[in-house]
């Protein structure tokens, strides 16, 4: 049965990496494909200081609130 790569060859490795297991593999390409496509391509040219720069740039995470204090209501309107 053909698949998506059947009409699109040649195909290129970009990167690969060994895991100790087939779980830590597939955990580590699931975290990767939430990956921003600039942060993908830095990886597969091997620059990893623009790998964690851009790590660094999403790093706030939306729910967390800067100032350190909880909220103190539902944050809902009557």
């Amino acid at each position: 049965m053909p698949g998506y790569t059947s009409s699109r060859r040649p195909l290129t490795l970009a990167f690969a990496q060994e895991f100790p297991s087939r779980y830590e593999a597939l955990s580590s390409e699931h975290q990767i494909k939430g990956w921003s496509r600039a942060k993908k391509e830095a990886m597969m040219r091997g620059d990893w200081s623009q790998v964690s720069a851009l790590a660094n740039k999403g790093s706030v995470h939306p729910l967390r609130r800067s100032s350190g204090q909880a909220s103190t209501s539902s944050g809902r309107t009557a």
